[in-house]
């Protein structure tokens, strides 16, 4: 399988998952301090990421994902997680 390098861009996939994460929480009604009081992440984490300053790392794209039901795929994209075998 093929990957297009500028798809995988980490400026690109950070802003993917960004706004996915961005887009969950508000769709649950939930604040960045209630996501990051239920995730156990550090205060601030969550803006972070959703505005494009910090990029998830693993644990954390866990933690929030465990808090929003949703699978690290859905987050990351299907195909990403072909690729990597998530």
């Amino acid at each position: 399988m093929s990957i297009d390098k500028q798809i995988l861009a980490p400026n690109k996939v950070n802003k993917v998952i960004a706004d996915r994460l961005l887009k969950l929480r508000k769709s649950l009604g939930m604040t960045q301090i209630q996501v990051e009081k239920a995730a156990d992440v550090k205060p601030g984490t969550t803006h972070r990421i959703e505005s494009g300053g910090q990029s998830v790392s693993i644990e954390n794209l866990i933690r929030l994902c465990s808090v929003y039901d949703v699978h690290v795929a859905d987050i990351i994209g299907v195909q990403f997680a072909i690729t990597l075998n998530v």
